[in-house]
């Protein structure tokens, strides 16, 4: 992980995808993209992330983020999609994915001569 920060620190672009990284290792994040059923529920930086989370769950009557947490570990808990999910966590699953989705609703509206664009892309593979 620490190659990749020193390239990033080098101007280098660096993307990669880490399942349940520890808290070390999610603590050397600068940014963070979480995605819930292929939506984006968060974009933006690592260290307020948790805090924008605990400002939509408190804005929805929701329990917050468990104090000296990780961070990631709360997320992948709220964001479990599997067979056994109760409605309430579906509804938070829902309430999420609509506080993200107004929050950029909400930039795009307050840049509106700004060139921001939502775009959705088609990823697909092919074994040519």
């Amino acid at each position: 992980m620490t190659v990749l920060q020193d390239l990033a620190q080098q101007g280098i672009t660096v993307i990669c995808s880490i399942h349940q990284p520890s808290s070390e290792i999610s603590a050397m994040f600068q940014n963070l993209i979480l995605l819930c059923e292929g939506q984006t529920v968060y974009a933006g930086n690592a260290k307020t992330s948790l805090e924008y989370f605990n400002k939509v769950t408190a804005a929805h009557n929701l329990s917050p983020a468990p104090v000296d947490s990780n961070p990631v570990d709360i997320y992948m808990k709220w964001m479990y999609v599997g067979s056994e999910i109760s409605k309430a966590h579906t509804d938070r699953i829902a309430i999420l994915k609509a506080a993200w989705k107004n929050q950029i609703e909400l930039q795009i509206s307050n840049n509106s001569d700004s060139k921001l664009e939502i775009i959705q892309y088609d990823v697909s593979h092919s074994d040519k």
